[in-house]
């Protein structure tokens, strides 16, 4: 029985110089840091491992940090946290998986922005928007056979003239299916629902 005990940690690694050489031509920038742990045994292996992104660059969008926790074994992984800033936005996730496309995941993802036309901008797009908005995705079952479960909220969404004060939203899919389960909408002369 040979047991497992590894240690490794990386250090200011700066992808604009690392990915060409990999051959990997993405728009990505940055600066990675982080550690691994590897424990257990050759039949049982464990592992957990931090990452952080500083001065990040994801297709023209800036990233103010990117940080990640996670841990793992022979049959799954758990994302203990894994968070996410740039300008309008934050998200943040955590949840376990297996590795095979029928091995059951529980991950839940959060996303805010307090200003969608600050988010927009960053990206490159065009469009004359402004508000706020926060979604919450729930993925349960398996990759083969997913079953989702999102809530979308906006407040003072504005699209060129036209304005939704509060709009609230929540939805669940299957691999055959799409349910619009709640729909309400806060216009500025009535309600919408649906």
């Amino acid at each position: 029985r040979t047991t497992l005990a590894a240690s490794a940690t990386l250090a200011n690694l700066d992808l604009a110089q690392w990915l060409p050489t990999a051959g990997i031509t993405q728009p990505i920038l940055g600066v990675v840091s982080g550690s691994a742990h590897v424990s257990g045994t050759l039949a049982a292996p464990a592992f957990d491992a931090t990452a952080a992104v500083t001065n990040g660059l994801v297709y023209g969008y800036a990233l103010s940090s990117l940080t990640l926790a996670a841990s793992g074994n022979a049959g799954n992984a758990r994302i203990t946290a894994l968070r996410l800033a740039g300008p309008g936005l934050s998200a943040d996730a955590s949840g376990t998986f297996g590795y095979g496309p029928h091995d059951p995941m529980a991950i839940a993802l959060h996303v805010q922005s307090d200003d969608v036309g600050v988010l927009a901008k960053s990206l490159g797009a065009k469009l004359d928007v402004s508000g706020a908005f926060t979604t919450t995705l729930n993925a349960t079952g398996s990759r083969a056979v997913p079953h989702l479960a999102q809530t979308i909220d906006a407040t003072n969404f504005r699209n060129g003239k036209y304005t939704v004060p509060k709009m609230h939203a929540q939805l669940a899919a299957d691999p055959q299916t799409l349910q619009l389960q709640t729909f309400e909408a806060d216009l500025v002369r009535g309600r919408l629902l649906a």
